[in-house]
């Protein structure tokens, strides 16, 4: 089976990718200003062709808050929207509380190299773990 898991942070998304056979492996992509469509539709286009590569069984995205004093940014919003049409895989919004409540249950056997990809890491790991 093969996972994408998607954290989005900001004007960024990082891709944590997984299959049977291989180590994690991780992509980011960036957009330099959400203002004009050029970016948009780079980030677009870049992301289609991921998915289109890969191939996913699945594909998570973690969900952001969208009130209070830790709501996610507009141009994540932004990111998730594409994301969301660009994938022909049924994407999965999951919250960040129900990934940590199952990696706290069953040991990760995955190991990010860098801290920043612990949450993609967390959200693959559920994803390829939930029947």
């Amino acid at each position: 089976m093969k996972v994408i898991a998607i954290d989005i942070s900001s004007t960024e998304a990082l891709f944590c990718l997984k299959n049977e056979n291989m180590e994690a492996e991780y992509k980011k992509f960036t957009i330099g200003s959400d203002d004009t469509s050029v970016d948009l539709k780079k980030f677009y286009a870049d992301v289609k062709h991921l998915f289109l590569e890969f191939a996913p069984n699945k594909v998570a995205i973690s969900k952001r808050g969208n009130k209070g004093k830790f709501a996610a940014s507009s141009v994540s919003f932004k990111l998730e929207a594409i994301l969301q049409i660009a994938s022909d895989t049924e994407l999965e919004i999951i919250s960040p509380q129900t990934v940590a409540a199952y990696v706290k249950k069953n040991p990760m056997n995955l190991k990010p190299k860098y801290n920043y990809q612990l949450k993609c890491t967390e959200l693959a790991f559920f994803i390829k773990s939930k029947p």
